[in-house]
């Protein structure tokens, strides 16, 4: 083309949205950070509707465990260990950074994820509601961060993969 420069950055394929066979196999899972190992847990280990889900060092009786179910629709319900509540992006809100947060289980795109394999043991979790990757914000390594969905561009540290560790 004339007058257009050619790209000097590296394009990143998008999901597609098509979540493709499912990779995981269903059961009990802790679900840790591709930055430190911290795991998923309800923020104050709280499973009160609407709770924030972020990420905690280690093991407090259930609260980081979860179960991980496929769906007719290719997707995941990842519902805590209590069984009450699932992963979901809070208000159902495409806003890039809205949190995760714990709701019941409603079948929707909500609370559905899907799981895209990166390396073998390490996956994107993205919303199956926007597509959006579920990312500890700033690669942050601290404890009880709030989670939430952002645009997948590429992988930045770990902060947008996470190893489900199967609980026997």
């Amino acid at each position: 083309m004339i007058g257009a420069p050619a790209p000097t950055w590296r394009t990143l394929p998008l999901p597609s949205g098509d979540p493709g066979p499912q990779p995981l196999a269903q059961g009990l899972y802790r679900i840790a950070t591709g930055i430190n190992g911290n795991v998923l847990e309800p923020v104050d280990r709280s499973t009160a509707a609407g709770s924030s889900v972020g990420t905690t060092p280690g093991p407090s009786a259930r609260c980081p465990e979860w179960t991980v179910s496929a769906r007719a629709d290719g997707a995941y319900t990842i519902t805590h260990a209590t069984g009450d509540r699932s992963l979901s992006v809070r208000d159902c809100s495409a806003v890039d950074g809205t949190p995760a947060s714990v709701a019941a289980p409603s079948g929707t795109s909500c609370d559905g994820w899907t799981f895209d394999e990166v390396d073998g043991r390490r996956y994107r979790l993205q919303s199956a509601l926007t597509g959006k990757a579920l990312e500890v914000p700033g690669c942050s390594s601290e404890d009880h961060v709030e989670a939430g969905t952002w645009p997948y561009w590429g992988e930045l540290h770990g902060c947008r993969l996470w190893t489900p560790l199967p609980v026997e």
